[in-house]
């Protein structure tokens, strides 16, 4: 995710950039994981926005912005959140579909995309 290059190769704010942006990244998508979480029967924000906020703030994550070492436990949650809801929305279907009946299991067993 960060290239060197020859006039600030030296200097870590480059990575410290990249760093808080995937943390930004990870944390707005907490927002969309609760939604899903809850069955996507939850019409506001307040709940998911919180648990964003909280994910956000969190002391517990200040060693995985600040360090170089914690870019993979940012990259790990990226991709867990990413996977989460690719699950959510195949098995529930999205939030248009919260109010509708669960579509029939597939044939085959397992939905290869």
């Amino acid at each position: 995710l960060n290239t060197q290059n020859g006039r600030n190769g030296d200097t870590p704010f480059g990575f410290h950039v990249v760093s808080a942006a995937l943390h930004a990244l990870v944390s707005a998508l907490v927002v969309p994981t609760v939604h899903a979480a809850l069955g996507w029967r939850e019409r506001g924000l307040f709940v998911p926005a919180l648990s964003a906020l909280l994910f956000a703030a969190h002391p517990v994550h200040v060693e995985s912005v600040q360090n170089m070492v914690g870019r993979a436990e940012e990259m790990m949650a990226l991709f867990y959140l990413l996977g989460f809801l690719a699950y959510a929305h195949l098995v529930v279907g999205g939030p248009a579909a919260a109010g509708s009946p669960p579509p029939p299991p597939p044939r085959g067993g397992v939905v290869l995309w």
